[in-house]
C-alpha cells in the first residue's frame, strides 16, 4: 500500500512523463531515504536499527516503485541507518539507489 501511495504521488506532483514535466507539475522528491520514520528513540534525525530483510522489503519498496515511477529527486535520511550515516551509505546510496534502480536524478 505504501509503495501505491508513494507511486499515486510521484505520478500527481509530476504527471505521467518523466521527461517532460509541464507547467502544471513539479519534480517529485522522495523523502527520507530511508529509515527517517523508526529512530529508537522515536526522535527525530537519530539512529534507526533496521533488519535487512525490513529495511529491503518494507522501508526501500516505496522509494524503489517511485523511481520506477520516474520520480526525479531524492532527500537521504539524515540519521543513521544500523550505525552507518545514511549520507555516506555506499549500499543504499550507490548500490542499491543508483545500481539496482538506475536512478540519475538529484
Amino acid at each position: 500500500l505504501n509503495a501505491q501511495m508513494a507511486v499515486a504521488s510521484t505520478l500527481g506532483f509530476q504527471g505521467e512523463d518523466r521527461n517532460n514535466v509541464g507547467s502544471q507539475h513539479v519534480a517529485a522528491c522522495l523523502k527520507h531515504y530511508m529509515g527517517y520514520g523508526v529512530p529508537v528513540s522515536g526522535k527525530d534525525r537519530t539512529p534507526a536499527v533496521i533488519p535487512e530483510n525490513d529495511l529491503r522489503e518494507k522501508y526501500f519498496e516505496p522509494f524503489r516503485a517511485s523511481i520506477e515511477a520516474g520520480a526525479l529527486s531524492v532527500m537521504v535520511n539524515s540519521g543513521m541507518i544500523n550505525g552507518v550515516s545514511t549520507h555516506a551509505d555506499y549500499r543504499l546510496l550507490t548500490q542499491w539507489l543508483k545500481e539496482d534502480l538506475d536512478f540519475d536524478g538529484v
